[in-house]
């Protein structure tokens, strides 16, 4: 029998975070099954059993994660909590767990601004003073960008990184939003700090817009193979 499979949607970045389990070995989630929450089964979840989560959190691609099940509330009771499915996920499935937990902090860090994509990358940088080792940038939009190694500075700090884009060095001004020191490596995001009219913020805006310009173009020659493949049909 393969396990039963909930859908969990949601349509604010920050639900999901507040959902995760913490000081579970492998990541955790606590799955509501309230009216209130985003997830129904008709299937009998009991304590031990394998299930499957698909989390759909409105701006991101869905994430199907693996577990086993902590406890299953099915009815609120006085003094036992909101209704819901405590998962501890599989060992293989961590990754995509924290994978989507960075990009709902980026969610959180870049959403006051309007239209902003966020680009998956991978772009060496180095923050600007004595001794500091090399980074990646993963994530990257006109706003912000989540940086993958350390040490992670702490929320609250301003500092300087150097970004390598297309061969040119461009030296950003930011300020850390959030970071995830319990990550090897550790993870952080960057809320960009521009001076007006800087020539740093040129530089990102236009490979920012060459990343815009390539996404929409694959964006297009999907659709086209797709609607080619239906006349076919």
């Amino acid at each position: 029998m393969s396990a039963p499979t909930l859908q969990l949607r949601l349509d604010d970045a920050a639900k999901l975070l507040a959902l995760r389990l913490r000081d579970m070995p492998y990541g955790g989630l606590f799955v509501p099954l309230d009216a209130g929450g985003a997830a129904a089964s008709p299937y009998p979840i009991e304590p031990g059993e394998p299930l499957i989560v698909v989390i759909e959190v409105r701006g991101l691609p869905p994430v199907r994660l693996a577990g086993a099940v902590l406890w299953c509330r099915r009815a609120e009771a006085a003094g036992e909590g909101r209704p819901g499915v405590g998962l501890g996920l599989f060992p293989n499935y961590a990754h995509l767990f924290e994978d989507l937990l960075d990009r709902c902090q980026s969610a959180q860090v870049y959403s006051p601004l309007r239209g902003d994509r966020r680009h998956s990358t991978v772009i060496s940088a180095r923050p600007v003073h004595a001794h500091a080792p090399l980074v990646e940038v993963r994530d990257l939009s006109r706003s912000g960008m989540c940086i993958v190694g350390g040490p992670a500075p702490a929320p609250g700090t301003r500092g300087r990184w150097a970004l390598q884009l297309a061969g040119e060095q461009v030296v950003v001004e930011g300020e850390v939003k959030w970071a995830r020191t319990d990550l090897d490596p550790p993870r952080y995001g960057i809320r960009f700090l521009f001076e007006p009219e800087s020539s740093s913020e040129e530089a990102l805006l236009r490979y920012v817009g060459e990343l815009e310009a390539a996404s929409d173009s694959e964006s297009k020659g999907s659709a086209s193979i797709s609607m080619s493949l239906r006349r076919v049909r």
